[in-house]
Formats: structure tokens, C-alpha cells, sequence
């Protein structure tokens, strides 16, 4: 990717970022072995090129330890090019805010509150000051908007 004088970069790469399986840590451990090759996603540290790892999504799926519904994170990777990583995140921030998806995520259970839609994401609502808000029936998530 060549950098563009004016917003340091002229093209982003969207790649998927890892299963949507669950990993459960009850399984016998794998046999040490060398590394079969060198995984996509550690090329762009070593190319000095900002990455970012944005959760959008969270899919249901019954857990087969605890036998509840739990949600499990979908997420994509961004990359940009050597040198854009301010622009990059705040592109990143404004394509959530644009999209009415929330730009932060809780910590605990659930990463997003549950919402009727196909990410399983409640979508942000945004309040006579701007503030973005989650709304879902147990839980209420409040988003406060960065300063300029």
C-alpha cells in the first residue's frame, strides 16, 4: 500500500480474523511440533503497517460446558499503510459511529448487549448531545463521544 500525502494512505485491506468456532481449554494438549508457517496476521507487525482488530458481531452458540446460550465475538481485521495509524483509527471510529454500531465494548459475559438483528448487536441510539448509548432490556451501556 503506497501512502498518500494527504491522509498517509490510498486503500485499506479487510481480511477476516480467525474462527467463529468456540476453543474450549479441556481438550489434551497438541504435540510440540515447529510451526507449520508463518500466519498472516503477524505479517503486518513485522511491516511496521497499523492493524486494527474490530469485533462487529457476536454469534450465538450453546456451550457445551455450562450447556447455556453464550456469544461468541466476530471480528475483522483492519490494515492500513506504514505511517496512517491515527487516520486509521479514527476512519475505523467514524465507519462504526456512520454504521450506528457501538465503538466500545464491555468487559465480562457478553461483549455487546444482545440486539434483534443479524450482528446480534443492539445498535447505538444517540441522545439531544450527541452521546451514542446502547438500549437493551438488562443492561444499559453508555458511550461517551471523544472531544475535538
Amino acid at each position: 500500500m503506497s501512502q498518500d500525502p494527504q491522509s498517509l494512505s490510498d486503500a485499506i485491506l479487510i481480511m477476516p480474523y480467525w474462527s467463529a468456532n468456540p476453543k474450549y481449554g479441556d481438550g489434551a494438549n497438541e504435540v510440540p511440533s515447529t510451526s507449520h508457517t508463518f500466519r498472516e496476521k503477524f505479517l503486518f507487525p513485522v511491516l511496521h503497517m497499523p492493524q486494527l482488530v474490530l469485533p462487529f458481531a457476536q454469534i450465538p452458540y450453546e456451550s457445551r460446558v455450562t450447556g447455556n446460550t453464550e456469544y461468541r465475538p466476530i471480528a475483522t481485521t483492519l490494515i492500513g499503510a506504514k505511517g496512517s495509524d491515527l487516520m486509521f483509527i479514527e476512519l475505523a471510529k467514524a465507519a462504526l459511529s456512520q454504521a450506528s454500531w457501538p465503538t466500545r465494548i464491555s468487559t465480562g459475559r457478553l461483549m455487546y448487549p444482545i440486539g434483534d438483528n443479524l450482528r446480534n448487536v443492539e445498535n447505538i441510539q444517540t441522545d439531544e448531545f450527541g452521546a451514542g448509548f446502547c438500549v437493551a432490556k438488562k443492561m444499559q451501556q453508555k458511550i461517551v463521544p471523544t472531544k475535538k
